[in-house]
């Protein structure tokens, strides 16, 4: 049989020239899957292509008829999975704004190839030289993976933020996550130190601490030794960081980076996936339909997708992942993308997603792998698991919910161990249990009662590093009930009456000039400081004018404000550079007095009024106050109110612990038939399923788990919390303390606005 043959050329990259083809004709390139024809627009000829092309950048096409081989840059090219679109979206995210020299790529290559000779070794190393300590092996193993990614990514990048972040991931208020392990953890980052840098050189290491792991050497990169220097930099930082804390670290130094996102566009079809599959920062996967596309892991009982700041993932549909696993997960071993500071936290988004599987869970957020705000986002996530976890936070992890709907969950939303969510508009229906909060944090912070017998709901407590947090948990020693705080006054020690009317008047006109006062005696003290001269003059004026107002209005609180800008929790703002910020800070007083004396060379004087007696020593006290809470060096006290009432006297000095409770903030959600159980066929009430009201919401008795909503029922029965119902088939309002006829209170009142 005769064939129809165009031109054509199987060598990629290859176009024709218009020399090469006449009006009309037709020529294809077989490697590329390209077909290009000649156009002429009014005697101006060019070649144009039809299919293949070198695509949209930051896209990548999936399609069930694709090829991993591809290169996944057009419809046409398509790659076959989501696996390896991800690869080459990771190829492509992150390109380092200078290209790193021969040494620092050759020692990124033997770093990332011996990760985990790394790790075993420094396990090992532990093992041997502290055969007594007692702690967690696999946690270690995955912790010094984390360092070394965090290393790589500075090596490559020019910065030092992921192993600062690295460094941060020990540190609480407390001080240290591996109280007791401090020694011993510093011990073995060292000991990883020196393998590195022997990596980097490709020396054979003659004496290893184990045998299960083999060193990979390569004699094709030689300049690994260019990065030793920043290879003990690096790791210096986080033992650093570890034996000295938050004070050890040096100022961030970021990355040099230029981001391109990627998106990952999924055509319609069932695609079984190697899992899990970890997306890089700041990368989508769009499906075409959340119908038409279905993603299945190959191993079912381990999470699907790991996603990382900045992710996005949308119109899918998850299925067969069985318990323990997650179709959406914080990576539970790390990533050293996901230790970021809140500010430049970007939380992954689910959107327009559904979970259909067993004992699966839709979405875990834990908050134990995360920095940042530890979040996730949600919007219109259906999550019908059959005996399994709609969506699950744990260790401080956080969620915001929009329309999300459950079916036959086990928990449809499950907050434990100080997580925490908001849910709007949503959802549970039938399944075991609704909306369940139980335990909270490990410790954040602790202190001590100051007085002997108190009761009551105000509590004085001493000892502590940080003013407690609206909202958190208190527990006292021998009380099993966890306490709410509503407010907790200032550790600042000034007593400050207020009314300094003039005085404050002359003071907020001075804010520019205190601020050049401070620049200069930086400038004078501090020669070889790198900072930026025009927002520590911002600062110094924010402190000032808030000196300003307290001067006026009496109390603390605008100056305690000031002051907490310089930590976001246990993270300072100011890092590498506290002492000295603090410094310059307490410099202010130093010129207090001739600011109120308006005796000052150069200030803005009004001749017309004078500082009040005593206002100088008001504003001593708060520069002092602001200075301890910027280094966070002394303890102090703080009169808590609580939101419950203590009846058992609590002796003096009684040890008090701070966590962060589990907790579920749900309004507008709709409960149809909780309790009924976990198989849709048994569940619904036409074939004999029992709704158990009190399945809706699980909360612990002492106060730990606590489940705020408002909600409707199958019966049309209206809730607030579980303090008052509106019961629609009686018209009746009851409550804790009273029932009364919605009918008897309304009418009264519906008759008094008509008059």
């Amino acid at each position: 049989m005769s064939q129809l043959l165009f031109k054509r050329n199987a060598n990629p990259g290859v176009i024709p020239t218009t020399s090469e083809l006449a009006l009309g004709e037709i020529a294809i390139n077989t490697y590329d899957g390209r077909i290009f024809t000649k156009v002429d627009r009014s005697g101006a000829e060019s070649i144009v292509a039809v299919g293949g092309g070198t695509g949209q950048e930051g896209v990548v096409y999936v399609a069930k008829n694709g090829d991993d081989v591809n290169d996944g840059i057009s419809a046409n090219t398509s790659v076959q999975t989501i696996k390896r679109a991800v690869e080459i979206a990771k190829e492509k995210v992150f390109a380092p704004v200078n290209t790193p020299i021969t040494g620092i790529t050759d020692a990124i290559y033997l770093l990332n190839n011996n990760r985990e000779f790394i790790q075993a070794e420094t396990v090992a190393y532990v093992n041997n030289t502290f055969p007594t300590l007692d702690y967690n092996e696999e946690k270690c193993f995955r912790d010094v993976g984390l360092i070394i990614d965090a290393l790589v990514v500075d090596l490559e990048f020019g910065g030092n933020e992921e192993s600062v972040f690295a460094g941060r991931s020990y540190l609480t208020y407390l001080g240290t996550e591996i109280e007791g392990e401090v020694t011993a953890t510093s011990s073995g980052l060292a000991h990883a130190k020196n393998i590195a840098r022997q990596i980097v050189r490709n020396i054979e290491i003659a004496f290893t601490y184990q045998l299960a792991v083999t060193q990979v050497t390569d004699i094709s990169k030689p300049n690994g030794l260019n990065a030793d220097t920043r290879i003990v930099e690096l790791f210096n930082i986080v033992i650093d960081a570890i034996s000295q804390g938050e004070d050890g670290l040096p100022e961030i130094i970021e990355n040099q980076i230029v981001i391109t996102y990627q998106t990952i566009k999924v055509a319609s079809g069932d695609y079984t996936e190697v899992n899990p599959i970890q997306l890089p920062p700041y990368t989508a996967i769009v499906g075409e339909s959340l119908r038409t596309v279905t993603v299945r892991p190959a191993t079912t009982t381990v999470d699907l997708f790991h996603v990382s700041t900045g992710d996005y993932l949308s119109d899918m549909t998850f299925s067969d992942h069985v318990s323990p696993a997650a179709a959406i997960a914080f990576n539970p071993k790390g990533d050293t993308f996901l230790q970021r500071s809140v500010e430049a936290w970007r939380s992954p988004y689910i959107q327009n997603c559904t979970s259909k599987t067993t004992t699966g869970t839709g979405m875990r957020v834990d908050g134990s792998v995360a920095g940042g705000l530890r979040s996730m986002v949600v919007d219109s996530y259906t999550q019908y698991n059959e005996g399994g976890i709609g969506v699950h936070l744990l260790n401080r992890g956080y969620a915001q919910l929009v329309s999300v709907f459950t079916i036959c969950c086990q928990d449809a939303f499950l907050a434990e161990s100080g997580g925490f969510c908001s849910i709007t508009n949503s959802n549970s229906s039938f399944g075991t249990n609704g909306l369940r909060a139980t335990g909270v944090s490990e410790p954040l912070y602790s202190g001590t009662t100051l007085g002997a017998n108190q009761t009551g709901n105000i509590i004085t407590v001493d000892g502590l590093i940080i003013r407690p947090n609206v909202g958190d948990a208190v527990k006292f020693a021998g009380d099993d009930f966890y306490y709410t705080i509503d407010s907790a006054t200032s550790l600042f020690t000034t007593e400050n009456p207020g009314s300094f009317t003039n005085a404050a008047s002359i003071y907020r006109a001075n804010d520019e000039y205190i601020g050049n006062y401070v620049v200069n005696w930086v400038n004078a003290n501090y020669p070889a400081l790198s900072y930026d001269s025009d927002k520590c003059k911002r600062d110094v004026g924010i402190i000032v004018r808030a000196i300003a107002d307290d001067l006026e209005a009496g109390g603390v609180e605008v100056s305690d404000k000031a002051s907490n800008a310089y930590w976001a929790g246990t993270q300072s703002e100011v890092l590498g550079q506290i002492d000295e910020t603090a410094a310059a800070i307490l410099q202010i007083a130093t010129i207090t007095s001739a600011i109120l004396g308006q005796t000052a060379p150069g200030m803005v004087t009004n001749i017309g009024i004078s500082a009040e007696d005593g206002s100088s020593v008001i504003v001593d006290g708060l520069i002092n106050d602001i200075y301890n809470a910027i280094l966070r060096s002394v303890t102090g006290s703080s009169d808590i109110t609580l939101a419950e009432v203590i009846i058992n006297p609590l002796a003096d000095n009684t040890a008090t612990t701070f966590h962060q409770r589990s907790l579920i903030s749900s309004s507008s959600h709709t409960f149809e038939y909780v309790g009924t159980g976990n198989k849709i066929e048994l569940a619904v009430p036409y074939l004999g399923g029992r709704p158990v009201q009190e399945n809706e919401v699980v909360e612990d008795d002492n106060g730990a788990g606590r489940v705020n909503f408002t909600s409707t029922d199958q019966r049309g029965d209206f809730r607030i919390g579980q303090e008052l119902v509106i019961d629609r088939a009686t018209g009746t309002i009851s409550g804790r303390t009273f029932n009364r006829s919605l009918f008897a209170v309304m009418t009264p009142y519906i008759l008094a606005i008509g008059d």
